[in-house]
Order: structure tokens, then sequence, then C-alpha cells
């Protein structure tokens, strides 16, 4: 996985839900990563995730492995067109784009699709 993207969009899945909230604070998006040692995508985490944790009793020391979705989806290569109806009838604002190990090779903004229609 690229330094920068797993040092923006990544969080271990060995990582506790008060990381997840920081660094879902930190890069401004409402989604992110959980990736394993060997930084494979297993799951995702989002804002709504970490706050129906807490109201169902988690502590923000609790393990996020036990809050991640592992259902997620992702694309293979960087598809702005299918990105755009993944968000359009999902809700959604981040796609991974994984490589054939599960890796992140590359992620899709609701900002790059919008810039792309632009454009």
């Amino acid at each position: 996985m690229s330094g920068n993207l797993s040092q923006i969009y990544a969080i271990s899945i060995n990582g506790l839900l008060i990381e997840a909230i920081d660094k879902i604070s930190d890069c401004h998006v409402r989604c992110i990563f959980a990736v394993t040692a060997d930084n494979r995508v297993v799951g995702t985490i989002s804002s709504g995730d970490v706050i129906r944790a807490l109201l169902n009793g988690a502590s923000i020391h609790s393990p996020l492995v036990d809050w991640i979705h592992t259902d997620f989806i992702f694309l293979e290569k960087r598809d702005m067109e299918r990105a755009r109806v993944f968000m359009e009838d999902l809700g959604i604002t981040l796609i991974p784009v994984l490589d054939s190990q599960r890796r992140l090779s590359s992620v899709i903004t609701l900002n790059d699709v919008l810039r792309n229609r632009v454009a």
C-alpha cells in the first residue's frame, strides 16, 4: 500500500475505536479502511459505525475489529463512472481501489467524482 494512502485512509485492524475517531477526524472523511499487518484491506469503519458502537455500550478503547464492516464496496481499477454510480446509489463518499492482493492502490473520493464530471 502506498505509504501516503496508508497514513491518510487506513488503520490497523488491531486498533481501537478512539484511534478510528482520530483518523476519521484528521483526514476529514466519513470512513476509513481497516488493514491487516500485511496491509490487506479487510473492512471499513465510518463515523456512523463509531457512534453506533458507543450507543451500544462500547468504550472508546474497544477493539476496532468488533465494529468493522467486512462486506464493503471496492474497485479493482480507477473507474470514475462506476464510482459515481456506487456513490449515488449507496450514499458512500470514499471507495478503495484494491490490487489483486486486496492492498490499497488508490482511493476515489466524492470530490474526485465531482471534479471528473466537471472536466
